[in-house]
C-alpha cells in the first residue's frame, strides 16, 4: 500500500468522522434547545391561563384571586418584585426571563388591567418545577456516551467504505510506484473498475504504452548512431592523422587535414555525449566514488591535444586522493567537454581548477559570456551579440548534470572570464568508493 493511498484513505475517514461529529454536537444542541423551549412554554402556557383568570376575575371584583399555583405571584408595580428580580428587571424590563440568586429562576409576564385599572405583573418563580437544568448534566454524559457509540460505529463504517472506494487507485499507485527505477510502468486497464479510475488506468496504459514504443523506437536509433556514425568517424580520423603525418603532404594541405582529424573527434565526443544521454545511463548503482584528478588530468591531455596546447597557465587545485559522488562515465565527458571549451574560447590565459569540499570550479579569463545570456547558456545553440555560439555541447553537459544530481552553475563578469561550478551530491550509504 503507498503512503498517497494510506494518506487518502485516511482523509476520507477523517472527514466522515468529522461529519458524524459535527451532526452529533448539532443534533445534541438541537435537543438541548427544543427540551428548554418545551419547558419554557409550559411556564408560560400557565402564566397566560392565570392571567386570563386574574383580568376576570379583577373586572368582577376590582381585586386579584389566590393564584392556583404556589410559584406564582401577582403585582401592580416592579417596585414589589422580590429583591433579587428588581435589579435584573430594571436593567432589561423587556426580558422575560431572569436569573435570580441562590439559583432562582424567574418568568414575568406584563399584562393590562380591565376597565383601564392600569398594567400588573405575573411572576413565576420556576427553580423547584425545573426539569431540564437540573439533569442537565445526566443528559450530557448520556449525550457524550452516545456520541462517542455514534463515532466508534461511523468510523468502522467509513474506514470500510474508504477502503473501498481506494482499493483500485491503491492497487493503480502500488503499480506505477513498483516499477524499477528507469522502466516504465505496466498498467492494465482491464484490471480496473469502468468508473474515473478506470478512465484514469486506460490514459496511463495508452501513454506508457506510446512512451514504450517511442524509447524502443530510440534504442534502436542510437544502436544505429552507434555502429553508423561512430565507425566512419574513426575510419576518418585515423586516416586524416595518418595522412598529416606524411612528409610528402604539402605544407598548405597541413592544416585542413589537421582541422578534418579535429572536426572528427568533436564529432566523436559529441555522439558520445549523445548517447550517454539517450542511453539513460543513469540506472540504480552507476554512481560511485570516482578519483577526481586522473579525471582532469586525462580532459587536460584531450584539450591540450585537441587545440595544440594553446599558450595557457593551468593551475590544478585538487589533492591526490580527492573523491567525488558521480558517474564515471558522464562526469569524464563533462570535464572533457568543460575544459576543451576553456581553451578553444580563452586560447591564452590562466586556467584554475580547484575543488574545495564538494565543488569543483573551472576559471578561465577568457573573454566571458555576456550578463544578458548567462541564464541562457546552458541552451542548445545560445548565441551572444557578437555571434559567439555556446552551442550544443554545453547543453548537453547541463543535461548530464541534471541526470547525475550534479548542480551545474556558471558565474562571468562578461570581459573578466568565466566560472563553471560543479557541485556533487553527498554520498549515499550504499555507494562504496572505487579506485581505478
Amino acid at each position: 500500500m503507498t503512503k498517497r493511498a494510506t494518506s487518502l484513505r485516511r482523509r476520507i475517514v477523517t472527514a466522515f468522522l468529522a461529519t458524524v461529529a459535527v451532526t452529533c454536537l448539532l443534533f445534541g444542541s438541537f435537543g438541548f434547545v427544543i427540551a428548554y423551549a418545551v419547558e419554557d412554554s409550559l411556564f408560560e402556557d400557565t402564566l397566560r391561563d392565570e392571567i386570563a383568570f386574574q383580568q376576570a376575575h379583577w373586572e368582577r371584583n376590582q381585586t386579584f384571586s389566590r393564584p392556583a399555583r404556589d410559584y406564582l405571584a401577582l403585582y401592580r408595580t416592579p417596585q414589589q418584585f422580590p429583591s433579587d428580580l428588581r435589579v435584573p428587571f430594571a436593567r432589561a424590563p423587556r426580558q422575560r426571563e431572569y436569573f435570580g440568586t441562590e439559583g432562582r429562576y424567574y418568568h414575568v409576564a406584563r399584562f393590562n388591567l380591565p376597565r383601564g385599572d392600569g398594567p400588573a405583573f405575573a411572576v413565576a418563580e420556576v427553580s423547584r418545577h425545573l426539569v431540564v437544568r437540573p439533569i442537565r448534566g445526566e443528559i450530557l454524559r448520556f449525550l457524550g456516551a452516545w456520541s462517542l457509540a455514534i463515532l466508534a460505529i461511523a468510523g468502522g463504517i467509513g474506514y470500510w467504505l474508504a477502503a473501498r472506494a481506494t482499493a483500485p487507485l491503491t492497487r493503480l499507485a502500488a503499480a506505477l510506484e513498483g516499477s524499477r527505477h528507469g522502466e516504465i510502468p505496466h498498467v492494465a486497464a482491464a484490471d480496473f473498475p469502468n468508473n474515473e479510475i478506470g478512465i484514469l488506468a486506460r490514459s496511463l496504459e495508452q501513454a506508457f504504452d506510446r512512451i514504450r514504443a517511442f524509447v524502443e523506437r530510440e534504442s534502436a536509433f542510437t544502436r544505429d548512431v552507434s555502429h553508423e556514425l561512430r565507425t566512419p568517424l574513426a575510419v576518418i580520423r585515423s586516416s586524416a592523422e595518418l595522412v598529416e603525418a606524411r612528409d610528402e603532404l604539402a605544407p598548405p594541405a597541413k592544416l585542413p587535414m589537421r582541422r578534418i582529424a579535429t572536426a572528427a573527434r568533436d564529432m566523436e565526443r559529441t555522439i558520445d555525449l549523445l548517447l550517454a544521454l539517450a542511453r539513460e545511463e543513469r540506472a540504480e548503482g552507476t554512481q560511485e566514488r570516482v578519483e577526481l584528478l586522473p579525471l582532469v588530468e586525462a580532459a587536460l591531455l584531450d584539450a591540450s591535444d585537441r587545440f595544440d596546447g594553446g599558450n595557457h597557465q593551468v593551475e590544478i587545485a585538487i589533492p591526490a586522493d580527492a573523491s567525488v559522488i558521480a558517474n564515471r562515465t558522464g562526469l569524464s565527458l563533462i570535464l572533457v567537454n568543460l575544459i576543451g571549451n576553456s581553451f578553444r574560447h580563452a586560447r591564452e590565459g590562466r586556467l584554475s581548477i580547484a575543488l574545495n569540499k564538494s565543488r569543483l570550479s573551472i576559471v578561465d579569463d577568457g573573454p566571458g559570456i555576456a550578463n544578458d545570456i548567462v541564464a541562457a547558456a546552458g541552451e542548445a545553440f545560445t548565441k551572444g551579440d557578437d555571434s559567439a555560439g555556446y552551442g550544443l555541447g554545453l547543453g548537453i553537459v547541463r543535461r548530464l548534470c541534471e541526470r547525475d544530481a550534479v548542480t551545474f552553475g556558471i558565474e562571468t563578469s562578461g570581459a573578466d572570464g568565466t566560472a563553471v561550478n560543479l557541485d556533487f551530491p553527498a554520498p549515499a550509504k550504499n555507494i562504496e568508493s572505487s579506485r581505478r
